[in-house]
């Protein structure tokens, strides 16, 4: 475009300053929104979310040992029950 600085590029401004007023109040109005509702008063999402916020912090245990496909031990389980039945060892 031409007459546009970089930040206008980046930033999404449009051609209408009308249009660029009513988004920038928008836009402030919304993030004000957003910070009036963490307010931890029991109605309001804050009051949940301010008590999520120790268990982010909390050290969490150790993950369990990573078991193996299911397809492998029924291969396991097979292959036993012929090497069993088969008296000579083939491999």
């Amino acid at each position: 475009m031409l007459g546009t600085t970089p930040s206008q590029e980046i930033c999404g401004y449009t051609r209408f300053p009308p249009l660029n007023a009513a988004l920038a109040i928008l836009g402030f109005l919304s993030l004000t929104i957003a910070a009036f509702n963490l307010l931890p008063i029991r109605p309001l999402d804050g009051s949940i979310a301010w008590g999520l916020h120790p268990a982010l912090f909390e050290r969490r245990p150790a993950r369990p040992a990573k078991r193996e496909p299911a397809w492998r031990s029924w291969r396991q389980k097979i292959t036993r029950r012929i090497r069993a039945l088969n008296p000579i060892d083939v491999r």
